[in-house]
């Protein structure tokens, strides 16, 4: 009603002397807590701020880009687009070696795509190669690499499950799809401690 005290042009709530409109009010102060450099809430020393705060933990979805998880660089694949491209996901061989030490397996086997047959003389040019790196204990892979055909199409697949903790058994008990060339990851048997011959034989 527009007689209502709430609409009154005289009511407490509408006058510019009110508490709440005025420019002193400590709401309004530059002055004010809320509104300080100094305050907790603002200041670089909050635990609200902390690298070591929850809110910017990797697991809470607290701190990162537009709200989200920090970025987990660990694990990511790249490929080198050479006329034989090379594609990795994980550790190298050498650092492998650095951390796990005699915990480390190294699967690995050289072989010819199907493809290169159709081209003559490349089969015998041109040989391919995938390698794997385990931690025995976990029996966890902590290293792929691939040097082939369309290596940057093949790593990416594998890194999904790398970054998901693909363990060698796992990788075992995978159907490859044949003829692939990404498929010779689910069929690698050889050790390079064995001192076995790594080149395949047939496809």
């Amino acid at each position: 009603s527009p007689t209502s005290p709430a609409y009154s042009p005289t009511s407490p709530a509408y006058s510019p002397t009110s508490p709440a409109y005025s420019p002193t009010s400590p709401a309004y102060s530059p002055t004010s807590p809320a509104y300080s450099p100094t305050s907790p809430a603002y200041s670089p020393t909050s635990p609200a701020y902390s690298p070591t705060s929850p809110a910017y933990s990797p697991t809470t979805g607290g701190a990162g880009a537009g709200g989200g998880p920090f970025m987990d660089f660990t694990n990511i694949a790249t490929t080198v687009f050479t006329p034989m491209e090379y594609g990795a996901c994980g550790y190298t061989e050498e650092d492998a070696k650095e951390k796990y030490g005699s915990d480390l397996e190294v699967y690995h086997k050289e072989f010819t795509p199907l493809e290169f047959f159709m081209v003559e003389h490349r089969a015998e040019q041109q040989a391919c190669f995938v390698k794997a790196l385990v931690d025995k204990p976990t029996d966890r892979v902590v290293g792929l690499h691939f040097c082939g055909p369309h290596a940057g199409e093949v790593i990416q697949g594998y890194a999904a499950a790398v970054k998901c903790g693909l363990t060698f058994e796992g990788l075992k008990n995978t159907v490859g799809i044949h003829p692939t060339s990404s498929e010779e990851f689910t069929t690698l048997r050889i050790t390079k401690s064995s001192g076995e011959s790594a080149v395949a034989t047939g496809c």
